[in-house]
């Protein structure tokens, strides 16, 4: 059955690097925690694993756990007049000194909504920035404090604005610093959804990345906003469920075929070291997973109901 599951996968998965076979990761032990189950999302972010539950409630909820499993810290997002704030998936990150940062919708009673942006301290201190009519979708704390959102501007009845800039960044005051990456540079098809729909932004070291499924587009960027590696992503069949994990010294890319009538269990990662320009493709034993994100070149895959495995290179 583990034969025709890896087959399978790569089948509906598109081919990548047909160089050299990489080494493959290793079971290095794993972490369980009892309290994340399924509705759940969690990120692996500077040292702890993020969990977010009620994410579509008038207070969403996150947990910190470190890499024992023990919970360090519980912190509920509450605004002023909000009787329900949305949460989406790669919409929250945890910054070097603790800090969190979020992104959603909030509606009042009477239905008025809007778009935010808001972090808080381990302390409790609140910043909340409104970005309404900017839909934000993806959001990292890069290494410097920054905060780095990726979304696009838009309104209803209007035609798609493709010179608009994809990017924003902003100080830890909630200023806006810069906007970059105009959307026509990513992907000018029209009728398509924006390109960062369904993206994720992960900061580590002085590179903040960017994975963007719809557009097959991974790029690298300094912390000043200024391009340093730009790749085609690969072409990952769209009954696949994605999940991203960036190390030290290589991304990872994880793709996971879920079960059904016509379908096997299975899944692998898409590997591309610091130098390399062409992903490669490593098939992992367990029928499924999901990536949390990397402890330094440590990589966190979700795959049992509340284990997550820590898997890397043997030395």
């Amino acid at each position: 059955m583990k034969s025709i599951a890896t087959t399978l996968l790569l089948l509906l998965l598109a081919s990548v690097s047909t160089g050299q076979s990489a080494m493959n990761l290793t079971s290095q032990g794993s972490i369980e925690v009892p309290a994340f189950h399924r509705g759940m999302a969690g990120a692996w972010s500077q040292g702890a694993l993020v969990v977010m539950s009620d994410r579509f409630s008038s207070a969403p909820s996150f947990r910190m756990y470190d890499r024992s499993g023990k919970e360090t810290s519980n912190i509920s997002l509450t605004i002023p007049n909000a009787a329900r704030i949305n949460i989406y998936d790669n919409a929250f990150a945890r910054g070097a000194d603790g800090t969190l940062a979020v992104i959603g919708t909030a509606s009042t009673d009477d239905n008025r909504g809007t778009t935010f942006f808001a972090a808080i301290s381990p302390s409790g201190e609140k910043l909340i920035v409104r970005l309404s009519p900017f839909f934000p979708n993806a959001v990292t704390i890069a290494s410097d404090g920054t905060y780095w959102i990726a979304g696009h501007q838009w309104q209803e009845g209007q035609p798609q604005d493709r010179s608009q800039n994809l990017f924003r960044r902003y100080d830890q005051n909630g200023k806006l610093l810069d906007s970059f990456l105009p959307w026509a540079t990513v992907n000018d098809v029209p009728h398509t959804l924006a390109p960062d729909a369904n993206s994720v932004l992960v900061s580590s070291g002085k590179r903040v990345v960017w994975y963007a499924r719809n557009s097959r587009t991974y790029i690298e960027f300094s912390l000043d906003g200024r391009i340093v590696k730009r790749v085609q992503a690969p072409d990952i069949d769209q009954g696949t469920v994605t999940s991203l994990a960036v190390c030290d010294h290589a991304t990872y890319i994880g793709a996971s075929v879920l079960a059904s009538d016509k379908r096997v269990a299975s899944w692998g990662l898409y590997e591309i070291s610091e130098q390399a320009k062409d992903w490669t493709f490593l098939p992992q034993a367990k029928t499924w997973g999901f990536l949390h994100g990397c402890d330094g070149n440590t990589v966190l895959s979700h795959d049992g109901p509340t284990t997550i495995s820590l898997l890397s290179k043997p030395e």
